[in-house]
């Protein structure tokens, strides 16, 4: 069965064919997306060479129903703003997100089918698909729950993380959204003002939601992103952790 989303992944430069190489051993990440009707790669402000190396050694032979896009010289907003439109040009109805160091570490695909299932079947509007926040989760409702194959989805919004923690702690890791939803929601043009990740993730950590503005949480994270390489990656992690995380989804899930 094919579901009626798309995904999308954004990758910059020339520099990061690492994050390609572990992809590949990324098991679990394709087969995921390999249930989607569109699977997109954006290069940003990349040579038309890098681009064309990436996608024939490490796209290709693995992502079925891939579509790369390159966009240069513009804001990063302005390439998720392109993505989602094509996304809506092409009758998508909903995204899955994932930046080029988001990784997945569950070991069960039994789990990430289920959370598409719940997904869809339950009408969620938003999932973040890792628990990496446990002050995040601790908003969550634990008594409002979905379940299936193992998986465990629980119930949140973002002024329930806002009350309690003061801010909506959203940033850019992975999640499964209407699309609709999402741009009415958190995606407003406001977001797409702001000229790069960085000032854009600030603005989600502080804008004000409309009420009731859900985001769903997993119980255990079946993506996350992992900081292999840039300038957040040796400014917060030691080698041995990097390595480490890197183990954490390498290894045992070819199965």
């Amino acid at each position: 069965m094919v579901y009626n989303i798309g995904s999308f992944t954004q990758t910059y430069g020339n520099d990061r064919e690492i994050l390609f190489k572990l992809r590949k051993e990324n098991y679990l990440d394709r087969m995921f997306r390999n249930n989607f009707k569109v699977n997109i790669f954006s290069f940003h402000n990349s040579d038309e060479d890098y681009v064309k190396n990436i996608t024939e050694k490490y796209l290709k032979p693995y992502y079925e129903n891939l579509l790369v896009i390159r966009q240069n010289g513009i804001s990063y907003t302005s390439c998720v703003k392109n993505v989602i439109y094509k996304l809506k040009e092409l009758k998508v109805n909903s995204i899955f997100f994932c930046q080029d160091d988001g990784f997945c570490v569950s070991d069960s695909y039994d789990k990430l089918k289920a959370s598409i299932d719940i997904f869809t079947q339950e009408d969620l509007k938003m999932l973040h698909m890792d628990n990496c926040d446990p002050n995040v989760t601790g908003c969550c409702d634990f008594q409002r729950k979905f379940e299936k194959d193992g998986m465990t989805i629980w119930y949140n919004n973002m002024q329930r993380v806002i009350d309690k923690l003061g801010e909506a702690c959203m940033g850019d890791s992975p999640y499964l959204a209407e699309i609709d939803y999402l741009l009415d929601r958190f995606y407003d043009n406001g977001y797409f003002q702001k000229p790069d990740v960085w000032q854009s993730e600030v603005y989600q950590y502080t804008k004000t939601y409309k009420p009731d503005t859900v985001r769903y949480q997993v119980e255990e994270s079946l993506f996350h992103n992992i900081n292999v390489v840039g300038s957040n990656a040796m400014k917060h992690y030691t080698h041995e952790t990097i390595v480490n995380k890197l183990l954490s989804f390498l290894g045992n899930k070819h199965a």
